[in-house]
């Protein structure tokens, strides 16, 4: 088995990951005979990993407008990773789209929502450290408005698509 031989590399890098303080994380479809091979479950319980399930509908993965459930088992040792991706499962509220044919190879991938929570979660201080600015410009008093003019602001923020959980967009 292919994904066997790719896996005990992954293990390597995986103890010399951990060695060096670092979390370790994997994934494969959800229903993926390799979750059953022995040496995946040893390397689960040796390295105190812990499981989550993700449903790519509640990402907003889709095929011309329809919804696919693309599922996957998520395991890792990183806490936050854990709990950012807990709540992306299926709403259950829609069909699906079979993943068959032409759509297998394509919903390999993660899209860029998916991305996001994942890299928010192991780095957050990174993704969410960078302030958009404008450029600043002397001003005077003429510039500023008048007293009792509409504010232009948003008087609210406006959510965030990752504050939405596991609602598909």
């Amino acid at each position: 088995m292919h994904s066997l031989k790719l896996f005990s590399h992954f293990v390597q890098a995986a103890t010399a990951v951990r060695q060096g303080g670092g979390t370790i994380s994997f994934e494969w479809p959800r229903y993926c005979l390799g979750w059953t091979q022995q040496s995946v479950l040893d390397f689960i319980a040796k390295f105190d990993m812990s499981s989550v399930l993700i449903d790519g509908c509640a990402f907003g993965m889709n095929h011309k407008g329809e919804p696919i459930k693309k599922q996957w088992r998520i395991i890792t040792d990183h806490k936050r990773l854990l709990d950012g991706l807990a709540p992306w499962i299926c709403s259950k509220d829609h069909k699906h789209r079979e993943i068959s044919g032409g759509i297998t190879p394509k919903s390999a991938y993660y899209n860029s929502l998916m991305c996001h929570v994942i890299l928010n979660a192991v780095f957050p201080f990174k993704m969410c450290a960078h302030v958009p600015a404008l450029a600043c410009i002397p001003t005077n008093k003429d510039t500023f408005p008048a007293k009792n003019t509409l504010n232009r602001h948003r008087n609210t923020d406006v959510p965030s698509h990752l504050d939405q959980g596991g609602t598909a967009l």
